[in-house]
């Protein structure tokens, strides 16, 4: 015999029990059928007569005081139901005292599992007497009764037959055929329920039989899900009397179900593991990057993540193939939790697991890994398939014109990490920080042929996951300042799946936006405004801030990249006689991909709008010769025209122009050599002298030759470098018998896109007050000496001027130059966080001596340097582009026989008089180790050149300088005393909680997370805490007062690495009149729970007249007074 899925015909029963209804209950006191009465009760408040074989006792008791607790009225009869005598006299009583009996629950019997041949002929009697002679007895004594149930509880062993208990499955099978009858001749609603084992309750939970059975691979029904079915089979009906009720049946060879085909869509349905049709699936499957082609373009930060959309798509072919539905047109996805990614590895492969279990018409899935023995739901989604007929339609308002924006090299090459299989946004059409609207490329199929090899290749059953994906990167195009990932969505609904459609708009709108998450809706049409997608609640974490990136409305508006760039020429034009005129233009696609007849046109236009337009000239245009120069027809004006990417660079003027633009590209220096010449191989090894990468340095180079090419028709024989100014370089170029002067100058055009520009110019006499100028033997450098601010990168060059060790004082030194994300605080002054990350910087360039062991060190994946514990008491402060000066030393704390190495630091400010003001003192603790394992660590004895090295800091004298004591605000000006927490493991007053997600952005090379992260998650959680309460306070950056930290410090436990989710909670330590003291405690939620490190930091409140003032103390607001008082 064949089993079908009762659920898919399931009808309602019309019920019509009411509190006047008598039912009884045998084995009605006890277990499964105890659970299943009380229920029916609860619902209908009938009369339970509950019979069973034993006298009152304690279980017995338990059951009847649920009753009376729920006010519901039952007794108990202690009755011997294989004596149709003793049944009559129960059935006699029970009508006496409760009323007619209407219904029957029948749930007595007895099992005792053995071999057939081991039963006598009187045994096998008394085994299936309770069951079946019961049910016998009570229809015979019930046969003048109006009944309008009969239940029984029968079992699946009388359906599928188990090893030893044959006369048990007899009786619960004959019991089915007996009511079967009762109907026939009666009419009374007969229903037998065919349960599986129970957990906690029942018979097998007594006798041991569920963990037999589940090494066999069924499993336990749970006891809530057990009574709901009951209740559920009672209030409707299906085909047949009987129903099996069980949860997994793994392990039986006689239950056999109605399967279905493996549907065409089935990428994901590799290895059945465990299915049951119209119930539960569950499939295995091996992603790896031979196969799943997609993941190879889908890098995060190093990490091959396994696409949300296709995670969508697995599931959904689990969804239809767990229900047969095959023939697919519309889905709804709900509640899709993306909280864990999938990484798949470089080499070798990751399994996953897809769960499905149906629930009404809705569908659970899940995938999971085996890194966590497929215990942890990565994705999950409840899914409804064909859930909608309908085809609505959307009116998008979609501008005319698209922006100029061409997506490979305007979006994806910066803001969206995904490669060019994902790169298939097509237009932008509205851009800003709330909403964008852009369309997608044309496809013609699903894209699987580009997505799988060809041993794998299979369609997709929701079309193409690549198309899909554009939807959810648009959430990051109005999000520009942070960036983001998908952690969940709330509902995606797909329509008219078979009418496959190649091309649409996306409208992508903010609904919220707060500190570390987002939510958008997002809606894609086709041509004529249909429907085809709707995503509601799209909920996006932050995961790092970029708020160096331009804002979105920037990013629409093509003058902002146009005057980055004219802007920047400008600030060379005190070096220049005759300036030439500059003409930027942006355009909207690629240059490279247009014909020579469209790019004249629009070069034409943009010289007629941007300089005969502007200048009063109508009559000139440009001539092209057959070279390709471009010439001003019957004008003395010479122009030069270059186009790189999207850009359109014009120089205009009275002498001979040449310029060129080009984007830095990444080459080795051979292949820098074959490009330029070997010529320019010593020139090029020199780039540091000029430049911050050879690879820009390099691509100067180039525009150089360009340049001067377009200007001449000739390449030049020589280059040198005339001087350095700022970003740009003055190359000489030697042509024949001339030379000529090529301005380069670089230009972050977008995020991660540097642009060389370069022209041909005439230069200025040098001044020996504004330069100094060294010849190439004397490696060709500039410096303005005037002026500090074009110093004011970190210097990390050990010269006796910026950094070494100084040999009176044994300290290590080093010199730089605030910068304005240094200056971060109100007023623009230095934040606390600053001194970890210089601390961090300062210390890894002073071990450069040691540079080639310690890089061997950390490659090898075996030792590394920890932190133990870090501090900084603040005694000052400094505004942008101030200098810095640093000491350090090996402090007396430093143990080398257990690895421990212990540095104390101080910071100045040095004014222009070379006098020092003191700004803080701070400290740093860590002990080398071995790694043994992921994020674990041991003490490992040091190298011996380390302590060699450390010595050689010893300090053997105070400080020369002159120190200025500076006047500042001090914990001395707190005040007194409000609060103090009592002792314990932490405070008893939490302020806030936040969880941080890490990558390895916050990591090092040692492989962990960075020691200073801590001091940024402090940082964030004050900052939260008190923007929560004062969010006026930051728009008017300090004006109405400000906080400023005087002590901070952080002592590590243990290591964590990126990836893992790091809770940090904030508490309140003490409180006094002027400021407060918070705790900090740091846990990584990433499996399990472990403290990390604990930390705090104090605060005082301060107010000052103007940005040159000293703060000075005062009493904190009321509004975090009385917030304070209340949590008190």
């Amino acid at each position: 015999m064949v089993y079908d899925l009762a659920q898919k015909k399931s009808q309602s029963r019309n019920v019509n029990l009411t509190p006047e209804d008598v039912i009884i209950v045998t084995g009605g006191a006890k277990g499964i059928t105890a659970e299943c009465a009380i229920a029916l009760a609860e619902k209908y408040h009938c009369k339970m007569a509950l019979v069973g074989s034993s006298p009152v006792n304690d279980e017995v008791q338990n059951t009847l005081k649920k009753y009376t607790d729920a006010q519901l009225i039952a007794k108990y009869y202690s009755c011997n139901i294989t004596d149709l005598n003793a049944v009559n006299q129960l059935i006699q009583e029970v009508t006496t005292e409760l009323g007619i009996i209407t219904t029957v629950i029948h749930g007595a019997g007895t099992n005792k599992p053995r071999r057939t041949e081991q039963v006598s002929s009187s045994e096998a009697y008394q085994e299936i007497a309770p069951k079946l002679i019961g049910a016998w007895n009570l229809i015979t004594a019930l046969k003048y009764h109006q009944l309008k149930y009969f239940i029984a509880f029968t079992s699946i062993i009388g359906v599928t037959g188990m090893l030893g208990n044959s006369w048990y499955a007899f009786s619960n099978e004959t019991v089915d055929l007996l009511l079967r009858n009762l109907k026939k001749q009666t009419g009374t609603e007969t229903i037998t329920l065919a349960y599986s084992v129970w957990s906690e309750v029942g018979m097998g939970a007594k006798m041991g039989s569920t963990k037999t059975l589940a090494n066999m691979g069924i499993d336990a029904i749970p006891p809530h899900l057990g009574v709901a079915e009951f209740l559920h089979w009672i209030e409707n009906f299906t085909d047949d009397q009987q129903i099996v009720i069980a949860a997994k049946l793994g392990g039986l060879d006689t239950w056999r179900r109605n399967t279905y085909n493996l549907p065409v869509a089935n990428r994901y349905l590799e290895k059945i593991e465990y299915f049951e049709p119209g119930i539960e699936l569950i499939v295995h499957c091996s992603l790896n990057r031979q196969h799943d082609l997609y993941v190879n373009d889908h890098n995060f930060n190093g990490s091959l993540l396994f696409p949300t959309v296709f995670g969508l798509e697995a599931m959904t072919q689990a969804a239809s193939y767990v229900t047969g539905i095959t023939n697919i047109n519309s889905v709804k996805l709900e509640h899709i939790s993306l909280l864990r990614p999938i990484v798949v590895p470089e080499n070798g492969e990751v399994k996953i697991q897809i769960y499905a279990r149906v629930d009404g018409n809705k569908v659970f899935a899940a995938i999971s890994t085996e890194e966590s023995n497929y215990k942890t739901p990565h994705f999950s989604a409840e899914i409804t398939l064909n859930h909608s007929n309908e085809k609505p339609t959307k009116n998008l308002n979609i501008p005319n014109k698209s922006l100029h924006l061409e997506s490979k090299t305007d979006i994806y090459s910066w803001l969206l990490f995904q490669g060019s299989t994902y790169q298939n946004i097509d237009k932008v059409y509205l851009l800003n920080s709330e909403q964008v609207i852009l369309s997608t490329k044309v496809f013609n199929t699903d894209t699987s042929e580009i997505c799988f090899s060809s041993d794998k290749l299979a369609p997709f059953v929701l079309g193409s996951p690549l198309l899909r994906d554009v939807l959810l990167q648009s959430g990051q195009l109005v999000l520009t300042q942070n960036v983001y990932l998908p952690i969940s969505i709330e509902e995606w609904e797909i329509f008219n799946i078979q009418n496959f459609s190649s091309r649409g708009f996306v409208e992508t709108t903010l609904v919220k936006v707060e500190e570390q998450t987002a939510v958008a809706d997002v809606v894609f049409v086709n041509d004529q405004n249909e429907v085809l997608e709707k995503i509601f609640g799209y909920h996006i974490k932050s995961l790092k801030p970029t708020p160096e990136y331009p804002l979105p409305k920037d990013i629409g508006d093509r003058s902002f990249i146009e005057n980055k760039i004219t802007e920047c020429f400008k600030s060379y034009a005190h070096l220049l006689t005759d300036k030439p005129q500059l003409i930027v233009y942006k355009h909207s696609e690629l240059f490279n991909s247009l014909d020579s007849e469209t790019r004249h046109q629009i070069e034409q236009q943009v010289f007629t709008e941007k300089y005969a337009f502007v200048n009063g000239i109508n009559q000139e245009e440009i001539t092209w010769l057959d070279s390709g120069k471009p010439q001003i027809a019957n004008s003395n004006l010479q122009i030069s025209i270059a186009h790189s990417r999207t850009l359109l660079l014009m120089t205009i003027g009275q002498n001979i122009q040449g310029c060129d633009l080009e984007f830095v590209e990444q080459r080795t220096l051979e292949q820098w050599l074959d490009l330029l010449g070997n010529q320019y191989q010593a020139l090029l090894q020199e780039f540091k002298n000029y430049d911050d990468t050879l690879c820009s340095f390099a691509t100067r180079l180039w525009c150089v030759k360009e340049s001067i090419f377009k200007a001449t028709g000739i390449f030049p024989q020589l280059i040198t470098v005339e001087m350095k100014s700022q970003k740009g370089v003055i190359f000489t170029a030697q042509v024949v018998n001339n030379s000529f002067h090529v301005l380069t100058f670089s230009v972050n055009i977008w995020p991660k896109n540097i642009g060389i520009v370069s022209m041909i110019v005439n230069l200025k006499a040098p001044s020996s007050n504004n330069f100094k100028l060294y010849n190439q033997r004397e490696k060709i450098s500039i410096e303005l000496l005037t002026d500090p601010k074009y110093s004011v990168k970190l210097l990390t060059t050990p010269t006796e001027e910026n950094f070494g060790i100084n040999p009176e004082t044994g300290k290590m030194f080093a010199t730089f130059y605030t910068t304005f994300k240094d200056c971060r605080a109100f007023w623009s002054k230095t934040y606390f966080v600053n001194f970890f990350a210089w601390i961090g910087q300062f210390r890894e360039i002073g071990l450069r001596p040691l540079a080639e062991q310690i890089r061997r060190a950390l490659e090898s994946a075996e030792y590394g340097l920890v932190t133990n514990d870090s501090s900084v008491t603040i005694c000052n402060e400094a505004e942008t582009l101030s200098k810095i000066v640093v000491y350090a030393w090996t402090s007396d704390k430093s143990d080398y026989n257990r690895s421990f190495l212990d540095m104390e630091f101080e910071w100045f400010k040095q004014d222009q008089d070379g006098k020092l003001t003191l700004l803080a003192t701070s400290r740093l603790s860590t002990t080398w180790v071995k790694i043994v394992g992921h994020g674990v660590v041991k003490q490992s004895p040091l190298p011996e050149y380390v302590p060699e090295f450390f010595d050689r800091m010893r300090p053997r004298e105070t400080q020369p300088n002159t120190i200025h004591p500076g006047n500042y605000i001090s914990i001395n000006d707190i005040g007194s005393l409000k609060y103090e927490s009592t002792p314990g493991p932490r405070p008893a007053i939490i302020l806030n909680s936040k969880v941080y997600q890490t990558s390895l952005y916050d990591g090092n090379a040692v492989g962990n997370l960075y020691y200073s992260n801590y001091y940024d998650w402090q940082a964030k959680n004050i900052e939260s805490f008190i923007h929560k309460l004062m969010p006026e306070l930051f728009i008017a950056r300090g004006k109405q007062g400000e906080y400023i930290c005087l002590e901070c410090q952080v002592n590590h436990l243990q290591e964590a690495m990126p990836f893992e989710e790091i809770e940090v909670n904030m508490y309140l330590e003490r409180w006094f009149t002027n400021g407060f003291k918070l705790y900090f405690e740091y846990y990584s939620l990433s499996g399990g729970r472990r403290k990390l490190a604990y930390g705090n930091n104090t605060l005082i409140w301060a107010l000052r007249d103007h940005e040159s003032a000293k703060p000075v103390a005062c009493e904190l607001p009321t509004i975090i007074q009385d917030y304070f008082q209340k949590l008190l």
